[in-house]
């Protein structure tokens, strides 16, 4: 296989994040089971729409992904694969809705070299 064939994320790359504590009811407990598998999906979204649009912020994947994703729910998964080490922050250049600068993301280097 060659790099370019190679899939750009493995979803078991993702650092694990607890979605239900110990406390919580079993129909908490199942959603959060749910929700693995979807946070697993919207983060090959995250990264394949920052292979082809970085750098960019979570508002600018929103807008780009014809709100697919919600900028939340982008924001989230930025910050599990960042953590995972396949996202980083590119700058601080960007410019949210109301105005304000934020920051835009790229894929880190190992993300890139897979």
């Amino acid at each position: 296989m060659t790099p370019a064939q190679r899939p750009l994320f493995d979803p078991h790359d993702l650092v694990e994040v607890p979605r239900a504590r110990r406390r919580d009811p079993s129909t908490s407990v199942e959603a959060a089971a749910g929700a693995k598998d979807l946070a697993r999906a919207h983060a090959a979204i995250v990264l394949e729409a920052l292979r082809r649009f970085a750098p960019a912020s979570a508002e600018d994947l929103e807008r780009r992904l014809g709100g697919a994703l919600t900028a939340l729910q982008v924001t989230r998964r930025i910050a599990e694969l960042t953590r995972a080490g396949l996202v980083a922050v590119a700058d601080e250049e960007g410019t949210t809705r109301s105005g304000r600068r934020c920051r835009r993301y790229r894929l880190a280097t190992e993300a890139t070299n897979r």
